[in-house]
């Protein structure tokens, strides 16, 4: 039996109004599709906010596809309607839980990049989420040195510039700003743990 609070119809709709993130001829439909999924919620005497991650919408298109003896993949856009109702949620502050479940990090792909990890970590007290994003940004960097036929041992100012500035002509500068600096933290690494002296412009 549902206990927790839950947003009424005027709740979601205003919320999509807020956020413009729906036509009104879209709204109707992902409402239908909230309101079928709010009625298997309360005949399974389920907690709405609980079932309103991607594994478990699954579970409830699957028992909705039997029902109506329909091939659950023509039922997709049950998924965007949940998502949606998750991320109303959200911005009521109702903490529902996260749509996907968080993928497992990857271990750091060479010896070097697993020291800067441990260090981050131990020295930085970078939480791990931060780690994670860093060791991205220094793997994109690194995959652009690789097509240059550049390494680290033989990196210069001018090797970060051209990548810095190929990558401002795709993304965000708050991004690129994200990603320069991850850059020169790793950088200062290399240069603390003696990897080589000291970064300069080529001839």
């Amino acid at each position: 039996m549902q206990t927790e609070p839950t947003p009424t119809t005027e709740d979601i709709y205003r919320v999509w109004r807020a956020h413009r993130s729906l036509s009104p001829g879209a709204a109707l439909v992902y409402m239908h599709r909230i309101r079928s999924f709010r009625s298997y919620c309360a005949e399974r005497g389920l907690i709405e906010r609980e079932e309103l991650t991607l594994e478990r919408t699954n579970r409830f298109i699957g028992w909705y596809a039997r029902r109506q003896d329909l091939d659950p993949r023509s039922l997709g856009l049950f998924r965007s309607a949940l998502q949606s109702l998750n991320r109303v949620y959200h911005s009521m502050g109702l903490a529902p839980p996260d749509w996907r479940s968080p993928r497992p990090a990857k271990p750091p792909a060479t010896p070097l990049l697993a020291e800067y990890a441990d260090y981050l970590l131990r020295h930085r007290g970078n939480p791990q989420v931060t780690v994670h994003k860093k060791l991205q940004h220094i793997g994109k960097f690194q995959g652009h040195l690789i097509q240059a036929g550049e390494g680290w041992l033989s990196i210069a100012l001018t090797d970060v510039d051209a990548f810095l500035v190929s990558y401002a002509q795709r993304y965000s500068r708050s991004h690129v700003s994200d990603v320069a600096c991850s850059i020169r933290c790793f950088l200062r690494f290399l240069h603390w743990s003696g990897a080589f002296p000291s970064i300069s412009a080529k001839p």
